[in-house]
């Protein structure tokens, strides 16, 4: 016996399997959206530790620039010992820089004069520190100043003559971005009274005992400050 297909079951058949011009047009946006929010969510891991990069140098430096005003109390001038970078060098220490210029500004202080140290992040990998004669130099430009921010650690000069240098100078705050000086070396200048502050980054171990902190900051860095 033979089947036959009547003429309206044909067209049953060819509308379940035809859907309309906008059902598909709307199956195509959505699956476009679901798409785009799946590339978005799933960051290669360098794309992840680039903007952890990012996210940690803006809270150094805004967290810095907060504990300078608080030291100053949220007024008066300080002096920038920086490091020379190029356009488009260092973007993450642009950006530190940069939030930590605005976030001082929001509290009333401002940068009277910034020194940068030549030679980029090469030389001061390979030992270059700012001699007391550049540093001597800064200060003579911003005679106002209530404080200095080193991002390129402390003059180069031992202990005892760096503690003489300091006795009637500004206070010294080091934010060690690029861990040129070891937290021993600092805590012994902090104890010796000739820096005030330093920011340093925290060891694995610390890092693994404070990642349950709610800011950025703090999982990332602590500050060195005397008892």
């Amino acid at each position: 016996m033979k089947h036959y297909i009547s003429n309206s079951t044909k067209s049953t058949v060819r509308h379940a399997f035809h859907p309309s011009k906008n059902l598909v047009i709307g199956s195509i946006a959505v699956l476009a959206i679901a798409g785009a929010l799946f590339l978005l969510l799933q960051k290669s891991p360098d794309e992840k530790a680039e903007q952890r990069s990012a996210n940690t140098s803006r809270a150094l430096g805004q967290r810095a620039a907060e504990e300078v005003a608080q030291l100053l109390g949220n007024k008066g001038q300080i002096a920038v010992y920086s490091l020379e970078i190029g356009p488009r060098k260092i973007p993450r220490f642009a950006e530190e820089m940069t939030i930590f210029e605005q976030t001082l500004n929001k509290h009333g202080v401002k940068i009277a004069a910034t020194k940068a140290m030549p030679g980029g992040l090469n030389m001061l990998m390979l030992g270059a520190r700012p001699s007391p004669k550049d540093y001597e130099e800064l200060l003579d430009q911003a005679p106002g100043a209530s404080a200095v921010v080193s991002f390129v650690g402390p003059p180069n000069l031992s202990l005892e003559d760096f503690q003489k240098l300091q006795a009637h100078r500004p206070p010294l705050i080091v934010v060690n971005t690029f861990v040129v000086t070891s937290q021993a070396a600092l805590s012994a200048m902090i104890e010796a009274k000739a820096v005030a502050l330093a920011f340093v980054p925290l060891t694995p171990s610390e890092i693994e005992s404070e990642k349950q902190q709610p800011k950025l900051f703090d999982r990332s860095y602590k500050i060195l400050r005397a008892p």
